[in-house]
């Protein structure tokens, strides 16, 4: 049977971070919620599947998730950036300069980030009730992910990691298999921590950056749970990504009546249109022109304490990830609460919500109406018969995954 194993949180005995300029600048102008924000990690062990990436005949397939929740306020103990990241910071380092930073700059900058004191808290408890869970499948988190976890947290949401490894290896794969396996991972993921009582699995949304989207795409397509679904500089507006997600053996676009927010930036390969497909879902296309896919994950307000860590900001990247925290808040908080005042704030022009000029550009796209009325299925009937109206249906079927 799959089990659930519970890890402490991290028990460093070190000094509390203190406030610091660096922690300042790294969160500088995102909107903090009101509630404390708790952290802990944990180990999902799923019996049902063979780790054909471990040693042994037979080993469970393990995943290392991190999750944050709005927590009750108390004494508990802040982390520093390292005490998050442990062992992966220097790996976080390394995927920096992979990314275009420059190796000194970015090692060093990196290690002196881990200094800094976070939002997150060790040794508090979560608010009593269930609380809507957002799944976060990532590369290298916590490191690349928290500090949108934690605005999200302190807003009341639960958020989790589930790491993005390989079918048979520790490290990513970039194919349709490994897609299939991160799906997979994440519906197990739903069912593991719907036992915490602090998760309502009732209220699931999933966000992912890169390749990542792709997975989190597959995973809304064949399960009901997903009530909102975020694309954060995602592939599944790429040609590339796009081709692969077609041969799953369950990529059917009419399956997705799952509200869309996708955040894109430019790219020769990023075109939202590809979205089209999608018209059974509601979608909210939001566009930062001064910024890029990486930005959008930790290196965004990383920039703010060591420039160029990853190389050459396209833009105000800082600013960028701000807003975008801001847009993903909203749209949550609009699809899974019912937040009226949230949905307002999707729709609005960005220059009345404070927002600096040219920062984003905003489309909201609504579910679109079927191909085919009552009135023309029985138009069609009456002049052509039901072989006609199959001839038409078929083409309309065509005509709508294209």
């Amino acid at each position: 049977m799959p089990s659930l194993l519970l890890f402490a949180p991290f028990l460093i005995l070190q000094a509390p971070a203190s406030a610091s300029a660096d922690s300042a600048a790294f969160y500088r102008g995102l909107d903090r919620g009101t509630h404390t924000v708790g952290y802990r990690s944990m180990e999902l062990v799923d019996r049902a599947r063979h780790d054909s990436a471990a040693a042994g005949p037979v080993a469970p397939r393990r995943l290392a998730v991190h999750v944050w929740f709005p927590a009750q306020r108390s004494t508990g103990r802040t982390l520093r950036f390292s005490e998050l990241t442990g062992r992966s910071l220097p790996a976080l380092a390394d995927h920096a300069v992979e990314l275009g930073g420059a190796r000194g700059v970015a090692q060093a900058g990196i290690q002196r980030l881990g200094a800094i004191g976070t939002w997150s808290r060790a040794g508090v408890s979560p608010i009593a009730g269930r609380h809507p869970l957002v799944l976060v499948p990532s590369w290298l988190a916590p490191g690349t992910v928290s500090v949108m976890a934690e605005v999200l947290a302190s807003h009341g949401f639960v958020v989790a990691t589930v790491p993005h490894r390989g079918t048979d290896a520790v490290a990513p794969e970039f194919n349709v298999r490994n897609l299939e396996s991160q799906a997979t991972d994440l519906q197990f993921t739903v069912q593991e921590l719907s036992r915490l009582p602090f998760v309502d699995d009732a209220r699931v949304a999933v966000m992912g950056t890169g390749i990542n989207a792709s997975g989190a795409l597959l995973f809304a397509m064949r399960s009901a749970r997903v009530g909102a679904l975020v694309s954060l500089e995602g592939g599944i507006t790429t040609p590339f990504e796009q081709r692969m997600i077609r041969t799953s053996p369950y990529f059917d676009p009419r399956r997705v009546r799952t509200p869309i927010l996708a955040i894109t930036a430019p790219h020769p390969d990023v075109d939202a249109a590809r979205l089209d497909i999608y018209r059974n879902a509601m979608q909210h296309r939001v566009h930062f022109a001064g910024s890029g896919e990486f930005w959008m994950l930790n290196f965004g307000p990383m920039n703010a304490v060591v420039p160029s860590v990853i190389g050459t900001p396209p833009g105000d990247v800082h600013t960028a990830f701000v807003t975008a925290t801001r847009y993903v808040e909203r749209f949550l908080s609009t699809y899974l609460r019912g937040d009226d005042d949230a949905r307002r704030f999707l729709t609005s022009p960005p220059g009345t919500l404070g927002i600096p000029p040219n920062v984003v550009t905003v489309e909201t796209r609504p579910v679109r109406a079927p191909a085919l009325s009552r009135e023309a299925v029985f138009g069609l009937l009456a002049t052509s018969g039901a072989e006609g109206l199959a001839r038409r249906v078929r083409e309309e079927l065509r005509r709508e995954t294209d």
